[in-house]
């Protein structure tokens, strides 16, 4: 597998490794990388299947995370590693299994796993249903962005922006990609995260009903999950508020890893 990998900053200083979500890339970050680079060393990719990253399938989740780790080859700097939604799976499944690799996450929008079997098959078959009714990506985005989760984000400035880089990816690469790193696949982390007894910051848009309740669910049964709501954006509160996002990111790393 060929991985994409932009390394930006000092690498003797503190690492931060960048997990874009579905469909997105490492420019998905541009905002927060000018606003930490002076103070951080920061890995960017693509993930696997998406941008200019290749990819092969892989029959578990696990697998695919293990591959993942081995292809990043990241563990001299332990990074801690910001996540959105499928890109936040992911930082959880690098945490759990190769906990002295990482240090702390900062996960945006992602669900911590299913728990029942059937909850986990019905989730993948939905998955691998995804694109199936598509022959280009134009029209399933304005299908994607459409959903409730993502309130009047189509609607956004620089939502054609988005759209534009998300159309670069390639269809059938995207469908690997969502088989492998389906949450249909994904172990369930809640439990396994709570006992590293480490900080966790959770940050939600407010307008995302759907991840605003699933956090302060967590946070209630989590002993370390600092949860942050971005009270004017939805699914993609990076996106809708970046200025409010980068300064929640520096404080929670101003702490746990700068000791500021």
């Amino acid at each position: 597998m060929n991985l994409y990998t932009r390394h930006i900053g000092d690498p003797r200083r503190p690492a931060i490794l960048m997990l874009h979500g579905l469909f997105g890339d490492n420019t998905d970050w541009d905002f927060l990388i000018d606003f930490l680079k002076n103070n951080f060393y920061i890995i960017a990719v693509d993930l696997p299947g998406h941008g200019s990253s290749s990819i092969q399938t892989h029959t578990t989740f696990k697998e695919a995370i293990d591959n993942l780790h081995q292809e990043l080859n990241l563990s001299k700097h332990q990074p801690s590693i910001i996540g959105y939604s499928m890109g936040g799976r992911i930082a959880m499944g690098l945490k759990c299994q190769y906990p002295g690799s990482y240090h702390h996450l900062i996960i945006e929008s992602a669900h911590f796993g299913l728990v029942s079997e059937q909850e986990k098959l019905n989730r993948l078959e939905n998955d691998l249903k995804l694109l199936n009714n598509y022959t280009e990506l134009n029209t399933f985005f304005k299908y994607w962005y459409g959903q409730k989760i993502f309130g009047e984000l189509s609607k956004h400035q620089k939502y054609p922006q988005v759209l534009i880089k998300r159309l670069n990816n390639n269809i059938e690469n995207l469908k690997i990609a969502i088989n492998n790193f389906s949450l249909g696949k994904q172990n369930f982390f809640a439990e396994q995260l709570n006992m590293f007894n480490q900080d966790i910051c959770y940050i939600v848009g407010g307008n995302d009903q759907k991840y605003a309740a699933y956090g302060n669910g967590l946070a209630n049964k989590f002993n370390h999950l600092q949860l942050k709501i971005i009270s004017d954006a939805s699914h993609m509160a990076h996106f809708e508020g970046p200025s409010i996002f980068a300064e929640i990111v520096n404080q929670f790393l101003s702490k746990n890893i700068l000791d500021l």
